[in-house]
């Protein structure tokens, strides 16, 4: 599954203006309550937040092949408390090399070893929220693909049974009216020219068509009306019709096949 911060450009940004915040915050925090020079406190949290966003980014990988799928519950609850400890300690210790060697101030030194121990702690929960929002995308890219899956069924199944109704109806009609123009050759064979006319002008019109769900309401018409005029040759007198259509609703599409299979 790919990385859905990669995938959505809008969800990446909201991703990096969320750190933009916390830097933000923490360079506060830095000038107000520790009292740092601005220089320190922004290039200190630019690091340690810039690289723990970076870094949040692979936490996707991990959290999609730790599944329940994949493992048991408490298998998964370890081996996050192991990346925790991992990713924090490769954290904190490249932040801290980096700083470091950009400063050699002994006072911003001394401030920043005394701070390991609530860096940690901040950075086990980065953790822990980054990899929940993780899980949240998943259940919900996994719920999004489940409704397509189950609207692509219901479509599927709508298709298998207006084929079906069509094949089951096809047959029945044309072989009464192969056996209505088979009598009417000798009877009436001007009657026997007609139907044959139709019966395959409707065939050609109904088996020429694609497999679009839907058509305009005045082409399934037409299909009807030749239908009906197949029968009314077959019955004579004993059969007529009659069409009511406004003709503004000429353009709507209906589905197929549904004019004809409900005569």
């Amino acid at each position: 599954m790919i990385n859905p911060f990669f995938k959505n450009k809008k969800l990446l940004l909201i991703y990096f203006l969320l750190w933009l915040f916390i830097i933000v915050a923490q360079c506060l925090v830095l000038i107000f309550i520790v009292e740092l020079p601005f220089n320190f406190s922004i290039i200190d949290s630019i690091t340690f937040n810039g690289l723990y966003s970076f870094l949040g980014l692979s936490f996707w990988y991990m959290v999609n092949y730790n599944s329940l799928d994949n493992y048991p519950a408490y298998k998964i609850l370890l081996n996050h408390l192991a990346s925790a400890v991992i990713i924090t300690a490769f954290w904190l210790g490249t932040s801290y090399f980096i700083l470091s060697t950009f400063f050699d101030d002994q006072k911003y030194l001394t401030i920043l070893n005394n701070s390991l121990v609530w860096r940690s702690i901040a950075g086990m929960m980065f953790y822990i929220i980054i990899i929940s929002i993780d899980y949240v995308l998943i259940y919900y890219n996994n719920f999004h693909d489940k409704l397509l899956k189950e609207a692509e069924l219901k479509t599927l199944v709508k298709e298998t049974e207006l084929k079906s109704l069509k094949y089951q109806i096809n047959p029945h009609f044309i072989f009464n009216s192969l056996n209505s123009i088979n009598s009417l050759t000798l009877s009436n064979p001007a009657k026997a020219r007609e139907m044959t006319i139709k019966l395959s002008t409707f065939l050609r019109s109904t088996l020429s068509r694609d497999e679009n769900q839907t058509n305009p309401l005045k082409e399934e018409l037409e299909n009807s009306r030749l239908y009906l005029d197949i029968e009314k040759v077959r019955f004579g007198d004993k059969f007529d019709y009659i069409e009511e259509c406004d003709e503004g609703c000429s353009k709507e599409e209906v589905p197929r096949y549904v004019a004809t299979a409900s005569l």
